[in-house]
């Protein structure tokens, strides 16, 4: 929000420096700007309505970014060694199953396009 050398503390003191200076000597958020060297006059109307919409607790920096996910904690696995055992095998045959599966489409579909060709040929021949 202001230096990044500076800590919080500084900061925040500086901002309160910078309203009470306003509200002092009556000086618009242009006037405070050029007076305190700050780019942006527009930085001054911030830290304004956020001191007056909540104190000086407002006016700490939010964290950048995006949001971390929140991560659930693992629930134990209470189930017996055959348990998890009987469930791996449960999912190894039902993807060899799939995988038995796609091979035999896959056949089906060679032999059609075997007897497309078959049939091809013969009508070439017959011609």
């Amino acid at each position: 929000m202001v230096n990044q050398g500076f800590s919080q503390e500084q900061q925040n003191d500086y901002i309160l420096l910078n309203l009470n200076i306003m509200s002092d000597h009556y000086y618009s958020a242009r006037e405070a700007a050029s007076y305190f060297n700050i780019p942006a006059f527009t930085s001054i109307l911030e830290w304004q309505t956020l001191f007056k919409e909540g104190g000086l607790s407002a006016l700490e920096p939010r964290k950048k970014g995006i949001p971390t996910k929140m991560r659930l904690p693992k629930k134990p696995d209470n189930r017996t060694e055959q348990e998890r055992l009987i469930d791996k095998l449960q999912a190894e045959l039902a993807y060899l199953r799939a995988e038995n599966d796609v091979l035999k489409k896959f056949q089906e579909l060679d032999a059609k396009e075997e007897a497309f060709r078959r049939k091809q040929s013969s009508q070439k021949i017959s011609k």
